[in-house]
């Protein structure tokens, strides 16, 4: 693996290798004349929960009963302000063999399994005759019948943080810096009968702003993002034609707004048929589906004007494991950003079915995006720009890590409920007193995807 790490800490060491930085005592009154802040500091806490708290939070009865009981936490908190240029051929975590999440019959197979691997079709049809052809395929490279699933819970190719600027111009290339400031580790404990073990570790970045690069192929966890943009994107991407398009015409400069999540993008990937009184009409359920159940579980088929009511694959588990995709789930809808009554019609118009929103792709591959702008871009760091609370973490077995985003209120339990394996955690966060994203896109950019920013002197990446 290369990397390029450039942070305080990696000059202080350096000095401190000459007879500089040998140690000599101090009296107690030039002891006295001296303050600071401590370089490690080290947290304890604990955290204890009933499988009924985490029922009331609307978790399934077997991952409530996992996260139940008493855990300790030491966190090592280092006082650092670290602004990196770093490249890595590779990234992968969590490399063990998961199995997939539902059985082809659509029935539950293991609640630590995964979603299929898949690959994105070029140009699919999303309103003619082969309206069938998929946006992702998965993978069945053993012929067992059976899709794949990914090596790994975190796979990032030619990973980088931070840019280059002026990259082809030796001479006046410029570090545009990845910043984190107060990085911690943390060791997560599980107390039964008096005895520790421990359950996780997790890399957590404080406070964190810049660019981050790569291919990626596999992400397990939270990976939370805002799509905006106005209407007059999606008209032009879908019509004229569409029964929506009249509408949507008269409310092409208006703003709308989604959350983007990961979601498993492959269809027939959960084989449940969707109207089980009338199987001869029914057809298999789509795709797009991310964890939890949707607000919106009724879709009326433009196929043949059958009203049917999704099931959702995956809404007892907290979070998909190595999604390939992110978007818009199933059932979900833009809203406008404005009110009014053109802007009451846009969450009729925009509600994401098959991956299709209003014609326009709402599923898009990972891969699209080969550098993301984690935080509040235009913002400076120490004015709301930096993203709060994310962290990457290993487990054993089920943890309930401290949500540290600044959101957390009344009534919220406070807790990221990882489980088995590898996690990343991107996710909304507090900025200037509100909610914001660590992920921000406009919708062409969501559906074209992102170019990489150069991390490299002479050459995009692989320095």
């Amino acid at each position: 693996m290369k990397n390029v790490l450039r942070h305080p800490l990696t000059i202080a060491l350096a000095a401190c290798s000459v007879p500089l930085c040998a140690l000599e005592a101090i009296s107690d009154r030039e002891m006295a004349d001296v303050s600071g802040q401590a370089f490690i500091s080290v947290d304890a806490s604990n955290y204890q929960s009933t499988a009924q708290d985490w029922v009331n939070q609307g978790y399934s009865s077997d991952l409530a009963a996992e996260l139940s009981g008493s855990y300790e936490f030491s966190r090592i908190n280092l006082g650092l302000d670290i602004k990196t240029l770093f490249n890595a051929d590779s990234l992968v975590l969590g490399e063990f063999e998961r199995e997939l999440y539902l059985n082809p019959d659509g029935s539950v197979n293991d609640v630590n399994g995964a979603v299929p691997a898949s690959y994105q079709v070029s140009n699919p049809d999303t309103t003619g005759e082969n309206f069938d052809d998929q946006i992702g395929r998965g993978y069945d490279n053993d012929g067992d019948g059976a899709l794949d699933t990914l090596p790994a819970d975190i796979i990032i190719n030619d990973f980088a943080l931070g840019r280059v600027l002026n990259y082809q111009d030796a001479e006046n290339a410029e570090v545009d810096p990845f910043r984190i400031v107060d990085p911690y580790i943390e060791l997560a404990y599980k107390v039964e009968d008096g005895q520790r073990r421990v359950a996780g570790v997790r890399l957590g970045l404080g406070e964190s702003q810049g660019y981050l690069s790569g291919e990626i192929l596999s992400l397990t966890g939270t990976f939370e993002g805002q799509i905006s943009g106005p209407v007059q994107v999606v008209y032009d991407s879908n019509c004229p034609g569409g029964d929506s398009c009249a509408l949507l015409f008269f409310a092409t400069g208006t703003e709308i707004v989604s959350q983007i999540d990961l979601v498993d993008a492959v269809r027939d990937s959960e084989a449940q048929p969707v109207n089980d009184e009338n199987p001869n009409n029914s057809y298999w359920a789509g795709y797009g589906y991310g964890a939890g159940r949707e607000s919106n579980a009724d879709y009326s088929s433009a196929r043949d004007g059958e009203t049917y009511e999704y099931t959702y694959p995956y809404e007892n588990i907290p979070y998909l494991k190595r999604a390939g995709w992110a978007g818009v789930p199933a059932g979900r809808n833009f809203t406008a950003s404005d009110t009014g009554a053109i802007a009451g019609l846009i969450p009729g118009l925009t509600n994401q079915h098959e991956c299709i929103v209003s014609g326009t792709p709402g599923c898009f591959a990972l891969t699209n995006y080969q550098s993301i702008y984690v935080g509040v871009e235009g913002l400076e760091f120490d004015n709301g720009g930096a993203a709060k609370g994310a962290f990457v973490s290993l487990q054993s077995e089920a943890v309930p890590w401290e949500d540290l985003s600044g959101l957390a209120g009344d009534g919220d339990i406070g807790r990221v409920v990882t489980q088995m394996g590898a996690y990343l955690h991107l996710a909304r966060f507090k900025s200037q007193g509100s909610e914001a994203y660590p992920i921000m896109l406009d919708l062409y950019d969501a559906t074209a995807g992102t170019q990489r920013v150069a991390t490299c002197v002479g050459q995009l990446k692989g320095c």
